[in-house]
């Protein structure tokens, strides 16, 4: 998963492991229920022309709702770096992470935002979610119950951007909606994981 990968989780014991400690076991997931998902660590397939390596997979929970969980699955490219595969309820969409974004014009209470000349208005009062579950590789130690703070900013049905704070850290994401059926296609899902929503 290249040189930024700090953590990886074994598939069996559910126990994160520190490759920065002499491979220290930092916690466990083993009391979290792994959700039912099509994407597994390992899968490689194409978006936007470029080929990732599913490395890492975390599942995140809204605090006000414990049923109410999604995931997130870290994609690798020797070439290109990071990005991520978000998975919500049959739902797909393509992220990364930009630095160009002008965080010293943003404000929490913004309601809107803009970045290269689209406009983007917020979606929903900021909300937070934590931690759940994580497996695979990370280029970070992500802890059971972290929370994070979204404001999530839309542009158009498949066009967003998040700002997120976590460790009193701010970070940008843009994230496109992507044709689920090609995205499973290119990964070899099966037919039977395959869920598509229409519209999707």
């Amino acid at each position: 998963g290249g040189g930024r990968v700090q953590t990886v989780t074994c598939p069996y014991c559910k126990s994160v492991i520190d490759l920065n400690d002499n491979y220290k076991v930092l916690y466990n997931f083993k009391n979290s229920q792994v959700p039912n998902v099509p994407f597994k660590i390992g899968m490689r397939g194409e978006i936007e022309g470029i080929e990732w390596t599913i490395i890492g997979w975390i599942v995140y929970r809204s605090e006000d709702d414990v049923n109410d969980k999604w995931s997130e699955f870290l994609l690798f490219s020797p070439l290109y770096g990071y990005s991520w595969l978000i998975y919500e309820g049959g739902k797909i969409s393509f992220s990364k992470r930009v630095r160009d974004f002008n965080l010293q014009k943003w404000e929490e209470n913004s309601s809107t935002a803009f970045y290269k000349r689209g406009h983007y208005l917020l979606e929903e009062e900021a909300y937070n979610s934590l931690v759940y579950f994580v497996q695979g590789e990370l280029t970070w130690i992500a802890k059971k119950n972290d929370k994070i703070r979204y404001w999530d900013y839309k542009k158009s049905t498949k066009e967003s951007l998040s700002i997120e704070q976590s460790h009193n850290e701010l970070e940008v994401y843009y994230s496109k909606k992507v044709d689920a059926k090609k995205v499973y296609e290119s990964f070899g899902v099966t037919k039977e994981q395959q869920i598509i929503k229409k519209g999707t």
